[in-house]
C-alpha cells in the first residue's frame, strides 16, 4: 500500500514490472481504511514505513482498532 504523490513513480515501476496484483496507491491515508479492513486478518504481521508528517499514526491506530 503506497500513499501520497511522492510514491507514484514507485507505483508505476512496480505496476510495469508485474507487481500490480498486490500493490495499491492512495492519495491520502484515510482512503486505505476500507482496504485494510477487508484485506487484513488478525494473524497478519504488518511492516509499516512512513513518517509522522504523512500521519502514519492514523493508520497504526486504524489497524490496532481492527
Amino acid at each position: 500500500i503506497l500513499i501520497g504523490n511522492n510514491v507514484k513513480y514507485t507505483y508505476e515501476y512496480l505496476k510495469n514490472n508485474n507487481f500490480d496484483k498486490s500493490i495499491y496507491l492512495f492519495e491520502k491515508e484515510d482512503e486505505t481504511y476500507d482496504l485494510l479492513n477487508n484485506l487484513l486478518t488478525k494473524e497478519d504481521i504488518i511492516l509499516l514505513k512512513g513518517s509522522h508528517g504523512m500521519n502514519l499514526i492514523n493508520i497504526v491506530n486504524q489497524i490496532k482498532n481492527y
